[in-house]
């Protein structure tokens, strides 16, 4: 694929760039409880070129065909390639694949993608952000104008079929929502359980005043793939940003969330389930820059892990000086079902200015062996009294979802845990 000169430059600065640091250590506090030293990016090919002639597998396509019903403009990829999309344009609505953005005569938006690269992509500690960077070849791009609702919802899959073999996936997203306009954004990332690849995307929003992203995330990376992604957004006065996210897999997983309340008014709201078992390693790590008087936040994080699992939850509230009367909350809540199960937590709070309401908290605990015993004097068997126990703790996130199909598909990926 051949690039704009002022693209190209910044892919290779962010490949020297990503050669010269490395991957990060546990000697840096962010990354202490998360060693991916071990784990060798060099062992993956990002190379897309090589088509595969190789049908897509029943799987998938049963797959594929439990979303054929949902009223959705909806953006498929296979593979790391281009599978279908339901492609606009439109003046005030616009949404095509990048690779056709940077390709096409279309200047205006070719510009916003190309500026949202110079501002985010040399950020010197998102070293998965100069990764993907190096080696993004695609992804969806997504504008709206101002004073515009998209009703209908924005579906996007990220499947493989494991033909692949030690795969590395790029995808570089854009979004960029005009002053009160709003949309309803669905992201469903899967790979095989048996596949071995790596996935490191990076989702880039830019919110202006008054627009509102409800953004839904399914997360099923398979149990012998890496994620390592990353979520940057930015929002203008009196902007929304709400996001649901929901994980369900992955051998090694550093997810990464930025959001920079650049204006008055803004808000951010953040749920997220991890629900994972096995030797699963997840670390989410989120911060929450509050640069302007009167924004708010909250973070509710839960964790269930089970077998050998590790879950980590690095979150951040930083309210910068000058931000005043700015309100945050964040709440990180751990569930463990076995003894070799551990959950580290690292919640913090850094403020630079007086007349703020923040707060965090975490918590970490077992089952409750009196609502247990409870459950079972009344006749439930122990395995259906802990599903009922654990379904409890996930259904203040479970039940944020609002759309009939993808809370089947979370209900499926959920019921995993009893398998």
């Amino acid at each position: 694929m051949l690039y704009s000169s002022s693209v190209s430059k910044l892919k290779t600065l962010a490949k020297d760039k990503f050669k010269e640091k490395g991957i990060y250590g546990v000697n840096l506090e962010d990354w202490k409880y998360t060693d991916i030293r071990r784990f060798l990016v060099s062992s993956f090919s990002f190379d897309l070129e090589k088509k595969f002639s190789s049908k897509i597998d029943s799987e998938t396509k049963k797959y594929l065909e439990n979303f054929s019903r949902l009223d959705a403009f909806k953006i498929i990829f296979i593979d790391g390639e281009l599978f279908s999309i339901d492609r606009v344009e439109k003046p005030n609505f616009f949404l095509l694949t990048v690779k056709e953005v940077l390709n096409s005569n279309k200047g205006v938006y070719r510009e916003l993608f190309e500026s949202s690269l110079k501002k985010t992509s040399l950020k010197e500690n998102l070293p998965f952000n100069l990764l993907n960077m190096s080696y993004f070849e695609d992804g969806f791009f997504l504008y709206v104008k101002e004073n515009e609702e998209i009703k209908k919802p924005i579906l996007v899959l990220d499947l493989t079929t494991g033909s692949r073999v030690k795969q590395g996936y790029a995808p570089r997203n854009f979004i960029q929502l005009g002053k009160n306009s709003s949309i309803c954004l669905i992201e469903n990332i899967k790979r095989k359980d048996f596949e071995k690849s790596l996935y490191c995307g990076v989702l880039e929003a830019f919110l202006a005043d008054g627009a509102d992203l409800s953004h839904t995330r399914v997360l099923d990376y398979g149990r012998s793939s890496f994620s390592f992604s990353s979520l940057n957004i930015f929002q203008s006065k009196f902007s929304n940003y709400n996001l649901k996210s929901f994980l369900f897999s992955g051998k090694v997983v550093r997810n990464e969330m930025f959001s920079f309340l650049e204006g008055e008014g803004a808000n951010a709201d953040i749920s997220s389930l991890s629900a994972v078992s096995e030797k699963q390693h997840i670390d989410s790590f989120i911060e929450l820059y509050h640069k302007a008087s009167h924004t708010t936040s909250s973070q509710k994080i839960k964790g269930i892990y089970g077998g050998e699992s590790c879950g980590v939850f690095s979150g951040g509230i930083e309210v910068l000086k000058g931000a005043n009367k700015v309100s945050a909350f964040q709440s990180s809540s751990n569930l463990l079902l076995d003894k070799k199960s551990k959950v580290k937590a690292r919640p913090q709070l850094k403020i630079f200015t007086d007349d703020v309401k923040c707060s965090h908290g975490s918590s970490i605990g077992q089952l409750d062996e009196e609502a247990l015993f409870y459950l079972r004097s009344r006749g439930i068997g122990e395995v259906e009294a802990k599903e009922m126990l654990i379904k409890a703790f996930a259904n203040e996130i479970l039940d944020l979802v609002d759309v009939d199909i993808i809370n089947s598909h979370i209900s499926k990926y959920f019921a995993k845990l009893f398998n």
